[in-house]
């Protein structure tokens, strides 16, 4: 597993990177397309950099710790409702909307997250496992 990186810090108990920083740039490290590379060549399927910026709109400042299945529910219906984000069609005004792997794409980005936030220990509980 590669190393996070980290700035150093002038306190020595705190680091300088908020863990929703770390979690973020741990998922783009990890990310892989729907073909398993991991070696970032850019493929028709999109990146993690991608999902991650929709659920930044989404979730703002947010703290992990605070999100909710209930806030992963009113995700998904928002994310039928803006439809695509892609520069093309919001330049052209149109409504397409998006589809449903698109949006578990973005889960899974989501998951990912959770995961690793679990596993740091910035989370008690997955609450993904209990959406399904």
């Amino acid at each position: 597993m590669p190393r996070l990186r980290h700035k150093s810090s002038p306190h020595p108990n705190r680091c300088a990177v908020r863990p929703h920083n770390r979690a973020r740039e741990y998922a783009l490290q990890n990310s892989k397309d729907r073909r398993g590379h991991q070696d970032g060549r850019r493929s028709q399927f999109g990146s993690g950099k991608s999902y991650l910026k929709v659920l930044r709109q989404y979730f703002g400042k947010q703290k992990i710790g605070e999100i909710t299945t209930a806030n992963l529910k009113a995700y998904r219906q928002w994310r039928l409702k803006i439809g695509s984000r892609r520069a093309e069609v919001i330049a052209s005004g149109d409504f397409k909307a998006v589809k449903l792997t698109t949006i578990n794409r973005e889960l899974q980005t989501m998951r990912m997250i959770m995961n690793h936030a679990l596993a740091q220990g910035w989370i008690t509980r997955d609450i993904l496992t209990a959406q399904r």
